[in-house]
């Protein structure tokens, strides 16, 4: 059977205690802060200008200028000349022959003699003349113009202008 008991023991108990201590700490605050700067702004205006501008105008134009032309012609001519021509004639001559009596032989030998004579044939000469055309020929001149155009010129001027923005300044 069990025995009970009853002491008395020391016993540690804890409480909790609130205090308030000052103490420094740093903190970081933020403030808006608006500044003005000076921005360039490039503003394009579209202007119109006129300028001269060379224009080259081509033309057809005809004209007539004189060009020697050569015309040939052929004719037929007679001329005179020459023919030479052969005739074969026989001759009878006196040979000696050595032989103890002298005795006439006759023998014949071809003989050609030339006689000439004139005959007349036709010869075809080709005759040039020179003579004078006339003939129109087309050619081109070129004229220079002077046109007036619009073209649109964008001219580009730089301003100042002022703009307003928030700058977030930190300060420990």
């Amino acid at each position: 059977m069990p025995n009970v008991v009853t002491q008395q023991v020391p016993v540690t108990s804890y409480q909790r205690t609130t205090e308030k201590v000052p103490y420094t700490f740093t903190t970081t605050s933020y403030t808006c802060q608006t500044k003005t700067r000076m921005v360039p702004v490039t503003r394009m205006r579209t202007e119109t200008r006129q300028r001269m501008v060379n224009v080259t105008k081509c033309r057809t134009e005809t004209r007539t200028r004189m060009v020697p032309v050569t015309k040939t012609r052929q004719e037929t001519r007679t001329r005179d000349y020459t023919v030479t021509k052969y005739r074969t004639e026989q001759r009878t001559r006196e040979v000696p022959v050595q032989k103890t009596r002298m005795e006439t032989r006759t023998r014949e030998i071809p003989v050609t003699t030339m006689t000439t004579e004139t005959k007349t044939r036709m010869v075809p000469v080709t005759k040039t003349r020179v003579e004078t055309r006339t003939r129109t020929v087309p050619y081109t001149t070129m004229t220079t113009e002077e046109r007036t155009r619009t073209v649109t010129v964008q001219k580009c001027r730089q301003e100042t202008r002022e703009r307003s923005y928030d700058v977030t300044k930190y300060r420990t």
